[in-house]
């Protein structure tokens, strides 16, 4: 995801370059991480199921005080 961060992948596509069966429940528990990440701020998520990943400085957290 970090070469296309600026392109928004589906939860299918990303199980896919991970290895992991794109169907059925091992999707949809996927997807519900996905999800528990981008509402963490990890991911952004631009439509249902569909996510990128924020730029990189953005989850580097900052040494300044």
């Amino acid at each position: 995801m970090a070469e296309n961060s600026n392109q928004a992948m589906h939860a299918r596509d990303i199980a896919g370059h991970l290895g992991l069966i794109a169907t059925g429940r091992v999707l949809s528990g996927f997807n519900a991480q996905l999800c528990y990440w981008a509402r963490n701020g990890r991911l952004i998520r631009t439509a249902p199921s569909t996510y990128k990943i924020p730029l990189l400085e953005a989850l580097t957290p900052s040494t300044e005080p």
